[in-house]
């Protein structure tokens, strides 16, 4: 990981959730900030709530090369990488307190999961996920 290799002490990434309610790592909420534009993604500026798992990552191609992760996938290869982790919560429809609630505690349950719920520390522009967290 670049990070390490350059001597990070920590990390901070973004978890948005998909249609079929993956959470996954991304930056932001839209495809437009780190994906290709290929035939079959819709719209560069659709949220990810708009697309599977599936087709994220049969037709989204990362620009770094880099497959899309889900937050399960991703959190046991940084593990023990570092010190800190921020892990910014995505929420896409911040209207909608019920998804947003869900979205949350399922990313809770994924990092206590993992074993890791003393090291992140949560952070997120949503009331809800705020309230909860």
């Amino acid at each position: 990981m670049l990070a390490k290799k350059h001597g990070a002490d920590g990390i901070e990434f973004d978890v948005s959730q998909t249609k079929d309610k993956q959470n996954i790592i991304l930056h932001g909420d839209s495809l437009a900030a780190s994906t290709f534009a290929s035939s079959t993604c819709k719209s560069l500026k659709e949220t990810i709530d708009h697309y599977t798992l599936q087709e994220l990552k049969e037709t989204c191609p990362l620009k770094n090369g880099e497959k899309i992760m889900t937050l399960e996938e991703f959190l046991p290869q940084v593990k023990d990488m570092f010190d800190y982790y921020f892990l910014d919560i995505k929420i896409v429809h911040p209207d909608d307190e019920a998804q947003a609630e869900q979205q949350t505690l399922s990313i809770i349950q994924t990092v206590q999961q993992i074993g890791m719920d003393d090291k992140i520390i949560f952070s997120s522009y949503d009331k809800t996920a705020t309230y909860i967290l």
